[in-house]
């Protein structure tokens, strides 16, 4: 007698590479595809899959939503059959894990970011290949002094110009130095208490004093001129990400879809600096990104001008993870072009072309999300018919 086939519920790449490893072990059925809408829908098309009979059921939609009205479907016409189902959504898990014993819910995409970091942090193959791309721990003072250097220079010389203001009055007025620094803070701004005057000063002494008030309100109004500037600046870019950015040894993520997100969370924990460069204003992540202060270009990637912006000529690695695999081979090859050094990590649907890529293009690391995922799958599927057979004798 033939052994009952596996179900594959959902559409996609992570769906078809699991369908990819398992038919080299087994039957497969894949249920027809269903939009979030009646639960009936659902159970008719688990019912033409013959859910009756199957052995167990992987959930691997793209659409979160899909895969709960899956589960819930599958739960109704078989509570007794093995679901191990795919979730983005993480608040959601512990909840969904509760619905029953013989359901495994998994994140699938939270396996890729690990591999993808391992990918930068090999050694280069071959004295050509690009080298690795290693985490860079700065103290994060320094950070803030490039980014506002412009600043402190303004303020660095206004200090000095009343330092020297002070000197001089200190030596030619015979007035202490708390008095001295009173009165060129006085005439700095412009305050002119009467306290202390200039009229039967010297010359020199009165050309210092109008050298000193010209001079103080001409850096007070450049200082501040440019801190609004850099504040309005700084609210635009957070909306819109637009500028030329001044990062360094930094990596670029490209695409902040559920891999995309997940790399981002890991490459900050293990002290990467940053730079997200995603097309779609809207997208869901972007507010958690923006919250945890990590720089963001709402841009397309496959423009070489937005990757010029990206600083990607210092940038220590790219990764272009999008879901289309000739955008992401766009952006790495683009990206190369501009830095030749430059470490690249490429989202491919195919291994077979990844591993191409790799040979010909010198694309040190083509990554298949989706049979990492699928593996992932998988394992986590294989734990759970184990655990279902144990119980079963010991019953």
């Amino acid at each position: 007698m033939s052994e009952p086939p596996v179900l594959i519920a959902g559409s996609g790449h992570l769906g078809d590479r699991l369908e990819l490893l398992l038919r080299t072990t087994r039957a497969v059925i894949r249920v027809d595809q269903v939009p979030p809408g009646s639960l009936a829908a659902f159970e008719r098309a688990l019912e033409r899959a013959s859910i009756a009979t199957a052995a167990s059921i992987y959930v691997v939609d793209d659409q979160d939503a899909a895969n709960i009205q899956f589960v819930l479907a599958a739960l109704k016409l078989r509570p007794d059959i093995g679901i191990t189902m795919a979730l983005s959504n993480e608040r959601l898990v512990p909840h969904l894990q509760q619905l029953h014993p013989n359901l495994i819910v998994v994140n699938p995409w939270e396996t890729i970011a690990p591999e993808i970091v391992k990918g930068l942090k090999a050694p280069a193959a071959t004295a050509a290949a690009s080298p690795a791309a290693l985490p860079i721990v700065r103290p994060p003072y320094r950070s803030w002094l490039r980014e506002n250097r412009v600043l402190l220079t303004i303020a660095a010389a206004f200090l000095s110009l009343l330092a020297a203001a002070t000197a001089f009055f200190h030596a030619t007025e015979q007035l202490d130095w708390m008095t001295a620094a009173y009165f060129v803070v006085t005439m700095a701004t412009t305050t002119g208490f009467g306290d202390i005057s200039l009229r039967a000063s010297s010359v020199s002494a009165k050309v210092a004093g109008m050298l000193t008030m010209l001079s103080s309100i001409a850096f007070v109004s450049i200082f501040f001129s440019l801190l609004i500037d850099r504040i309005v600046a700084r609210r635009t870019e957070n909306l819109l990400g637009h500028r030329r950015h001044g990062l360094d040894g930094h990596v670029v993520v490209c695409g902040l879809g559920r891999v995309g997100y997940h790399l981002v969370e890991r490459l900050r924990a293990e002290a990467y600096p940053v730079l997200v460069v995603e097309k779609n204003a809207d997208n869901r992540f972007l507010p958690a990104i923006r919250e945890r202060g990590i720089p963001v270009m709402i841009a397309d990637a496959t423009v070489p001008g937005t990757l010029v912006d990206a600083a990607v000529d210092r940038a220590a690695a790219v990764a272009s993870i999008v879901g289309d695999d000739l955008v992401n081979l766009e952006v790495g090859l683009n990206a190369r072009a501009i830095h030749p050094r430059i470490r690249v990590i490429l989202r491919i649907f195919d291994g077979d072309t990844a591993e191409e890529l790799r040979r010909r293009l010198n694309i040190h690391y083509a990554i298949s999300t989706s049979a990492i995922a699928a593996r992932a799958m998988l394992e986590h599927g294989a734990r759970q018919a184990s655990s279902a057979v144990s119980s079963r004798a010991n019953a």
